[in-house]
């Protein structure tokens, strides 16, 4: 063997080993080393929307000590029908306030239909880049459920079922 071919083999080797270290990282949320006070947030739900009503509700938890800033939401619907439409999801978050709580109705994601569910049925799909903040409940030792999504469709007979995520940073109080 020469030392042209012997050095080609040992360039494959090491550009082998360099791509697979490459392949073998990921990316993880982590503390903001500048703003040590802030901690990535970011939870995922499921529910549904059962028969007869035409809307349901999401709720995210909010621990205790935190105000949580929101910065991305997503949903996903699925529905049997293909006349089954998703016109309205809010965003609703609580705020304190001197006097208590008060909540805000944010009409934040545009649903689009995006095709067949795999087993059956109709996928809805929805994201937007938010700005928002909700503050954790006063009256629940926890912090309570002060985000939450309101997800409407247009078929009181049908159960359609959804899961959204919402990803942001919390402050610590």
């Amino acid at each position: 063997m020469s030392i042209t071919a012997a050095c080609r083999r040992l360039a494959a080797t090491l550009l082998a080993l360099a791509t697979s270290a490459v392949c073998a990282q990921y990316s993880t949320p982590m503390r903001n080393v500048e703003n040590p006070d802030r901690t990535p947030y970011q939870n995922a739900i499921y529910f549904t929307i059962d028969p007869p009503y035409l809307n349901n509700f999401g709720f995210f938890p909010t621990p205790a000590g935190s105000r949580y800033i929101l910065e991305f939401v997503s949903i996903s619907c699925v529905t049997p029908s293909a006349t089954d439409v998703f016109p309205q999801v809010y965003l609703n978050v609580s705020r304190n306030v001197p006097s208590g709580t008060t909540g805000y109705a944010i009409p934040s994601v545009n649903m689009t239909r995006t095709g067949p569910a795999a087993f059956g049925g109709y996928v809805w799909g929805g994201s937007a880049m938010i700005k928002a903040f909700a503050d954790p409940s006063p009256y629940d030792a926890g912090g309570g459920s002060a985000i939450y999504l309101n997800v409407f469709h247009s078929e009181p007979s049908l159960r359609a079922s959804c899961s959204a995520a919402i990803t942001g940073h919390s402050l610590a109080n």
